[in-house]
């Protein structure tokens, strides 16, 4: 279906824009085949336990929608892989099971522009708001994509730190980007 192959050559692309600089930091996100019990490549659990944050992407045009939330969830179960809102605390993460990684997540509903779309982002909000940071967006007329590369840089977390020799003025071209909390003698390290 040409439709489709052009749906997903437009969010390929705008992906791929969005590994561009932004807030003066370089973002890297890697797209991935979908999630199937059907087939996956066997490389991806082991490039999704290294993300540093995960963009859980579905098609709001699909009435079946709700299902693939579910296999997102049981197949990131599979993979010891705890999809998270927010960081945890050292004592949460204490409490996770031996080889459990949390990661940072969104869920992203794409084609926004759809139909049946609303109804579906309605019901996906309701049930999994509480759950994770959601935004709609539609590759296709650029709905909410500035707002995506918003909600990836926030949903990182990271700080930048510029550095300075001494007696000169500071760098502001290449940040050094840390976990929020980091500690100067940390970016001393880098």
């Amino acid at each position: 279906d040409d439709s489709v192959w052009e749906a997903e050559t437009v969010i390929k692309s705008t992906l791929a824009g969005l590994h561009k600089e932004f807030e003066n930091v370089q973002l890297q996100l890697v797209d991935m085949p979908p999630i199937s019990h059907e087939y996956m490549e066997s490389w991806m659990a082991q490039i999704t336990r290294n993300a540093d944050a995960l963009l859980l992407v579905v098609d709001l045009g699909d009435p079946g929608v709700l299902d693939a939330v579910e296999l997102i969830t049981e197949v990131l179960q599979e993979w010891k892989i705890l999809p998270m809102a927010r960081l945890l605390t050292a004592e949460e993460q204490d409490a996770l099971d031996v080889g459990v990684v949390p990661r940072r997540a969104l869920l992203l509903g794409n084609k926004y522009d759809r139909l049946a779309s609303k109804d579906n982002w309605d019901v996906l909000q309701e049930l999994y708001g509480t759950r994770w940071p959601t935004l709609a967006v539609s590759a296709t007329h650029g709905h909410n994509l500035e707002a995506l590369r918003r909600e990836l840089y926030t949903l990182l977390d990271i700080v930048r730190v510029y550095t300075k020799a001494p007696g000169k003025k500071p760098d502001l071209t290449a940040p050094y980007t840390m976990p929020h909390g980091s500690t100067v003698d940390e970016v001393a390290a880098t």
